[in-house]
């Protein structure tokens, strides 16, 4: 599950705000006021961190929902953060991270190269069928990568990656036209899910978000593009989880609020495909200002929906995440706080 807390830390992050830098409004009294009522530090744990301890909590959540909380003191500042999140093949660099890469604009296939199914996926593809399938997928889906195999013995391999990379390319570029909306359903179990029902579910959960930056809030629920003053990116990225790889799609925007005691960067990140357990998630990492002179703090909420989570053992298995997440998550975002302070990303130009 070490692979799995990696992805609620740094499934989403990356763009910039667009113009011009305004000057930086001070410190809020409270820098963590954003993040409430969702999440309050305690005086033990704001004490702690203070000291250079990265602390992690899991948060309220829904049934088939897995939340975590992280926060550590750092000494960069907001154009750090983003010229490292604008390297995002950089900023994901991990034992767990087996590819990443970002999209192009607009994205093409090409951007997809370094992405394969491994052996046992394109096995699990040939015994998929609607409701019974080990890959996240639609009934259409599957009975395409499928046919890939009826054709010369020797060619199916290559021909079924070629055809998965187009499915991941063509859910992109149905959600650039559409949003989440446009995206077909998982239809691996039975009942299906839709993308954007298990997105609105984790949406919901998101309070600090939706009250904190109302208006930026209501445009992630809506199709691309973000408003004015938002960048956005998108990223593809082939991570170890568990005892399987995940394929995902990101879609990343990044705002600059401005207004005094808001966050000094917010990066929101919507997942908008994967292979396995994520049915929906959402993402926020935030640079909040410290004291004048002292140090900031580096802040990540991660809500996502994961599909184990449900059935007899449901409990069992949640208790079991949250446990591992939990103990995993300060340690990951230690190691995070030390690649930003670090300097910038290798080859930024």
């Amino acid at each position: 599950m070490r692979a799995l807390a990696s992805a609620l830390l740094a499934a989403t992050l990356g763009g910039v705000l667009a113009g011009a830098a305004s000057p930086a409004p001070q410190a809020a009294a409270d820098p963590f006021a954003f993040f409430k009522p969702e999440v309050t530090l305690t005086t033990d744990e704001r004490r702690a961190v203070d000291r250079g301890q990265a602390r992690s909590r899991i948060l309220s959540h829904g049934p088939r929902e897995v939340a975590v909380f992280g926060v550590t003191a750092i000494h960069i500042d907001a154009d750090r953060l983003v010229a490292w999140v604008r390297r995002i093949e950089r900023m994901k660099e991990s034992p767990a991270t087996l590819a990443v890469g970002r999209f192009s604009d607009p994205p093409r296939v090409e951007d997809l190269e370094r992405l394969t199914l491994d052996d046992d996926e394109m096995w699990d593809v040939q015994q998929c069928r609607h409701g019974d399938c080990n890959l996240k997928l639609s009934a259409e889906e599957m009975k395409r990568l499928q046919r890939e195999v009826a054709g010369p013995t020797a060619q199916w391999r290559p021909r079924m990656q070629h055809a998965f990379r187009q499915i991941v390319l063509e859910r992109v570029l149905a959600y650039q036209a559409r949003g989440l909306a446009g995206l077909p359903k998982y239809e691996d179990k039975s009942p299906s899910r839709l993308t954007t029902d298990a997105f609105n579910v984790v949406f919901e959960q998101s309070r600090s978000l939706r009250t904190g930056l109302p208006q930026f809030a209501s445009a992630l629920q809506g199709p691309p593009p973000m408003p004015p003053g938002v960048e956005s990116l998108y990223y593809w990225a082939k991570e170890r989880m568990s005892s399987k790889p995940v394929i995902s799609a990101t879609h990343v925007s990044i705002v600059r609020p401005g207004s005094p005691g808001a966050p000094a960067v917010v990066v929101v990140g919507k997942q908008l495909f994967a292979t396995h357990y994520f049915s929906g998630s959402i993402s926020v990492t935030a640079l909040l200002r410290g004291a004048p002179g002292g140090h900031n703090y580096l802040v990540y909420l991660n809500r996502s929906e994961v599909d184990v989570i449900g059935g007899v053992f449901g409990g069992v298995t949640r208790m079991l995440i949250q446990r591992r997440v939990r103990g995993e998550a300060a340690e990951l975002l230690e190691g995070l706080r030390k690649r930003l302070e670090a300097g910038e990303p290798k080859g930024i130009q």
